[in-house]
C-alpha cells in the first residue's frame, strides 16, 4: 500500500491508458452495432425507382464538346513594336558596360607602358650603383629607410633576428 502511494503518478497514468482503451472498445462495439442495424434495415422499395423508357428525354442527352480553338491571325508587319521600359534599361546598361570596359582597357594599357618605362632605366642602372650602403650614419640610416624595400627588408630582420614576440 506505501509503494502506492509512493508512487501515486504511475498509478494514475496506467489507469488513464486503462480507461482510454476501454471507451476505444466500447466505441468499436458501438459503431459495430450500428452498423449492423443499418445492414438489417430495409432499404426503400424497388417499385419505388421509374425504369428507363426507350425515347425518354436523357436519349437526346449530348455531352458537352468545346468549340475549337480560333485560328490566329499572323500579326501585321505595318509598325516596329513599342521599346518597352524594361528594353531601354537594358539598352542602358549594356552601354554603360561598354563605357567601363574602355576605360578599363585604357587602364590596363596606361599601367603597362608605366611598368615599361620603370623597367628600362632599372636595365641600364649599374649594380654597384644601386647597392644599400652599410655605414651606420644617422643620415644614411634616414636614407635607408627611405627606400621602400629597404625599409621593409629592415623590418623583416627585425622580427627574424630580434626578441621573440613572447618573450618582450
Amino acid at each position: 500500500m506505501d509503494w502506492l502511494l509512493e508512487h501515486f503518478q504511475f498509478v494514475a497514468i496506467a489507469l488513464l491508458i486503462a480507461g482510454s482503451m476501454i471507451r476505444k472498445f466500447l466505441e468499436a462495439k458501438a459503431e459495430e452495432q450500428e452498423a449492423r442495424r443499418r445492414m438489417e434495415q430495409p432499404g426503400p422499395p424497388e417499385e419505388a425507382f421509374e425504369p428507363f423508357e426507350p425515347g425518354g428525354p436523357w436519349e437526346s442527352f449530348k455531352p458537352f464538346e468545346p468549340p475549337p480553338p480560333p485560328i490566329p491571325q499572323p500579326p501585321a508587319q505595318s509598325a516596329p513594336p513599342p521599346v518597352t521600359a524594361f528594353e531601354s534599361q537594358q539598352a542602358a546598361i549594356l552601354q554603360r558596360q561598354a563605357e567601363i570596359e574602355e576605360k578599363m582597357r585604357r587602364i590596363r594599357e596606361g599601367r603597362t607602358a608605366k611598368l615599361a618605362r620603370q623597367a628600362k632605366p632599372a636595365r641600364t642602372a649599374k649594380p654597384a650603383a644601386t647597392a644599400v650602403p652599410t655605414t651606420t650614419s644617422s643620415t644614411s640610416i634616414r636614407g635607408t629607410l627611405r627606400n621602400r624595400g629597404s625599409a621593409r627588408r629592415a623590418i623583416v630582420l627585425r622580427e627574424v633576428l630580434g626578441q621573440p614576440v613572447g618573450l618582450r
